[in-house]
């Protein structure tokens, strides 16, 4: 259930006193904690980084990308490498169907099954 816009500048109002005030030096600009900063881009930015709270639809993060890297990441830290070229690209290919099918939303399983029989969601429709 998506919070309402009182809630959350509530919720700001508190994390603001709880963080520590600025740091006042003789010269240049006061000192900001690392908290400090985070809570002043919070305030900022606030119907960009909290429009999840808000909508149902949005998630709280849209780095599909990222997600998708951090697969190979892991990948590369179990088994070291990938042993040939040609099994790099085929583990790449059919990954990158596997994400594009949850992107999607659609089962994963169901369209490897229709792939390996020769159709594919992507052309279902399409006529040329």
């Amino acid at each position: 259930m998506p919070l309402c816009t009182s809630l959350r500048h509530e919720i700001l109002a508190a994390a603001d006193k709880e963080e520590p005030p600025l740091i006042i030096k003789k010269k240049g600009r006061p000192k900001k904690s690392k908290g400090r900063n985070l809570m002043d881009r919070l305030v900022l930015y606030e119907d960009y980084v909290l429009n999840f709270t808000m909508k149902e639809n949005v998630p709280p993060s849209n780095n599909l990308a990222e997600r998708d890297i951090r697969l190979w990441k892991t990948k590369l830290k179990v088994s070291g490498c990938l042993p040939t070229i040609d099994g790099a690209k085929r583990y790449a290919r059919i990954k990158g169907f596997c994400s594009t099918v949850r992107k999607h939303a659609l089962s994963v399983y169901e369209q490897l099954l229709a792939a390996m029989d020769g159709r594919s969601f992507l052309f279902e429709g399409l006529t040329t």
